[in-house]
């Protein structure tokens, strides 16, 4: 007999069974306030003679942990529950990296960095995954799946916590300015002074030394590295469990497409949080500086603890669920001491070295999956850029804030991820597609997210000329009845009443200050600047790039299932996890892990102004070239995707043929029969 969520078996109630269920019930009379109880209650209803398989036979298919397996919690050993659990661990702990982006210019600014080091510093979760992913991916299938997730996710939360011990043991305070400066007792060099000193600003912070940077970016990468350890074996163990506990496998992909969606809302919902951390200063102090004044740095640190904390907490229900599901379809005995013999682990290191080899070899003989890889490999390199330097990006080329950057970015991926990701998984199910449906599927969407791409690359916006910085404005020269001293390289722009912008109010010649602006400027005739570079028209631009970026992240998305499924349809029964471990390990050394630091090398390259450190090297870029940062950004990204979709056409023609022939050789085995 089979109920609607345990594996049950009918048995005789024997003299033996009669006489234990009367002790049983009499034990819970005498020692609780619980009703005596059969062995299963099912819709309400008590059956006499059947017993819960989990009960009986299995203890493998029981929630709980060790000896703590009480009856009640039995009900929630179910395919929908694990989901739903393990998608909100996801949603918490499948963030760190991204959310690391959406702070990247409080980073670098504090840690005075430039694209390429912040790059590398995202690269670390790839070296932490990489080190364990084959492993685990292999061995891990025989394991307690359920455990080991919420085991490593727990790992994972912690070291988002310690990511921020930068932060507390050397603290950044921002400038606080008084609201009205005298102009004879200036409290900055930004502008004029008619007494030539050497002046320090306020809130100067010790711990941009050079020795300072380096113990931090330490302690940064060595967390990341192990949250990236932590969420290893995510893909490969939830797609094994997934498949081998339901027993109608046409529902993996909705399963699936749950579960890659909630991962992908997570960082989209790190972005969004993002956004609110870079609208607090970082010191947490009342400070009158805004978040669009050039010296502004955001809370970055006091997200990583909330989403350490908070994913520690939700990866503990997952604990609870048991090592098999009895709603699986039964393995017959032979089939299933067939599977253990094969999968049986090797004890000795040799036996371990043989067997890990034999596997991957199994796995790189499918050409379609070792194509479809490599197709794969390079769409993850072209959207990582985007994913971790998207919020930098929207504020550079549109002159936003960090905070609202981070807000437009996360709360568009948020709604292209999920719709998307869900979007591909119910078309998959639904239209029951094998491996060469998923490939014309993927062929379509894939050359639709290409050409919106591309088109992204002509929405942006214009260079702005700066007073001081280009070499083509002359500043006027204007003879006055005393000198002006301050600081005319300084990086701190400035805005006239005619939208022209200056390096800094030093070279307007401004003589005294107010909270946000700057007044009584020689090169403006008397006139005054407001802090922050000029606003430009580009708004038809900007509406257009979100447009374009929403459809090609929509589309884009709906293969994520596809993909999976070609994957782990193209490999033995027995090599699924080890196949999904292999492209994870594959995408993460040939995509996520160079991918951060080429692109941070591309924005580098694009640098119109760099920071200067203590030591007199280059520290964070201050200004772009926006048309060079536009075109080599997302032209990258365009080439990247182009070469994606070619390598599909290549599998869609290895497949069709494979296809063909397993059908020829089926019609000529039922002609003999």
């Amino acid at each position: 007999m089979r109920g609607d969520q345990y594996q049950l078996e009918t048995i005789p109630e024997t003299k033996e069974i009669q006489e234990g269920k009367g002790k049983y019930n009499q034990h819970l009379k005498q020692n609780s306030k619980q009703e005596p109880v059969q062995l299963l209650k099912q819709n309400g209803v008590h059956e006499p003679g059947v017993v819960a398989r989990y009960d009986v036979e299995d203890p493998e298919t029981q929630c709980g942990m060790g000896s703590c397996k009480p009856e009640g919690l039995q009900s929630c050993a179910s395919m929908k529950l694990f989901v739903f659990f393990f998608s909100i661990m996801s949603i918490f702990t499948q963030s760190n990296t991204v959310y690391l982006s959406s702070q990247i210019t409080s980073v670098e600014k504090q840690f005075k960095l430039s694209s390429t080091y912040s790059g590398t510093l995202l690269s670390c979760n790839e070296i932490g995954q990489l080190s364990v992913v084959l492993l685990i991916s292999h061995f891990g299938h025989n394991g307690h799946i359920p455990r080991i997730l919420a085991g490593l996710s727990i790992l994972y939360s912690i070291s988002m916590i310690t990511t921020a011990i930068p932060y507390f043991v050397a603290p950044y305070e921002l400038p606080t300015d008084p609201e009205i400066f005298n102009t004879t007792e200036p409290s900055d060099s930004r502008y004029c002074s008619a007494i030539n000193s050497t002046l320090e600003e306020t809130g100067e912070n010790s711990f941009t030394s050079n020795a300072g940077i380096m113990w931090a970016l330490y302690i940064i990468g060595a967390s990341i590295a192990v949250q990236g350890l932590g969420k290893a074996p995510k893909r490969s163990l939830t797609i094994t469990y997934v498949d081998n506990n339901i027993s109608d496998r046409t529902k993996t992909g909705v399963y699936l497409g749950t579960t890659v969606a909630a991962s992908i809302l997570g960082p989209s919902f790190a972005i969004l949080i993002g956004s609110a951390m870079s609208s607090l200063p970082v010191d947490l102090s009342d400070t009158k500086l805004l978040p669009t004044d050039p010296r502004w740095v955001g809370c970055w640190w006091l997200g990583f603890v909330a989403f350490g904390l908070i994913g520690t907490f939700v990866s503990i229900p997952v604990l609870f669920f048991p090592k098999r599901l009895a709603e699986a379809a039964p393995v017959p005995k032979n089939e299933h001491e067939k599977n253990v013999d094969a999968d049986k682990e090797p004890s000795s290191i040799l036996g371990v070295l043989k067997h890990l080899p034999m596997s991957l070899l199994r796995v790189f003989r499918k050409p379609v999956y070792v194509f479809t890889l490599i197709s794969i490999c390079f769409i993850n390199f072209s959207v990582t850029g985007i994913i971790f330097f998207g919020p930098k990006y929207l504020q550079t080329q549109f002159y936003l804030p960090a905070w609202k950057a981070n807000l437009i970015h996360g709360s568009s991926h948020i709604v292209t991820a999920v719709i998307g990701t869900f979007t591909g998984g119910w078309i998959t199910s639904k239209f029951k597609m094998g491996r060469l449906k998923c490939l014309k599927f993927l062929l379509l969407v894939t050359s639709l997210s290409c050409l919106c791409t591309v088109a992204t690359i002509f929405t942006g916006c214009r260079d702005q000329s700066v007073v001081g910085l280009d070499t083509n404005l002359v500043i006027q020269t204007i003879e006055t009845d005393k000198p002006c001293y301050c600081d005319q390289k300084e990086f701190f722009p400035v805005c006239s009443e005619a939208q022209q912008t200056y390096l800094n109010p030093c070279v307007a010649e401004c003589w005294n200050k107010t909270d946000t602006s700057y007044g009584d400027c020689k090169q403006l005739n008397g006139g005054s600047v407001q802090i922050g570079i000029c606003d430009i028209d580009c708004h038809l631009m900007f509406y257009l790039f979100l447009l374009f970026s929403l459809s090609q992240g929509l589309l884009g998305t709906q293969g994520i299932m596809p993909n999976l499924l070609v994957i782990v349809r193209s490999v033995d029964e027995r090599d699924k996890s080890m196949a999904v471990g292999v492209m994870v390990f594959v995408t993460s050394l040939l995509g996520w892990l160079p991918a951060p630091i080429v692109y941070g090398a591309v924005l580098d390259g694009t640098c119109r102004l760099w920071e200067n450190t203590l030591g007199g090297e280059k520290g964070s870029c201050q200004m772009y070239f926006l048309e060079d940062l536009r075109y080599r950004f997302l032209g990258l990204e365009s080439c990247l995707k182009f070469v994606s979709f070619l390598i599909f056409i290549l599998v869609f023609f290895i497949c069709r043929r494979q296809e063909r022939k397993a059908d020829l050789k089926t019609q000529a085995s039922n002609t003999k029969m």
